[in-house]
């Protein structure tokens, strides 16, 4: 993300509070996980496929 200056907020799903907003949107605590548009992406091929579409 740095190489291509994409800057995302970062949280800590062991932070209680964010488990229970990731458990809410996604009906699960995995990470990685991003979330855009009301998406939830978990796998990390479907996140870089995400992330070079925005380039």
């Amino acid at each position: 993300m740095a190489r291509n200056k994409i800057e995302l907020p970062l949280k800590d799903a062991t932070d209680p509070a964010i488990a229970d907003e990731l458990r809410a949107t996604g009906g699960k605590v995995q990470v990685p996980a991003l979330l855009h548009d009301g998406e939830i992406l978990y796998e990390s091929s479907d996140i870089r496929d995400w992330l070079d579409a925005q380039l």
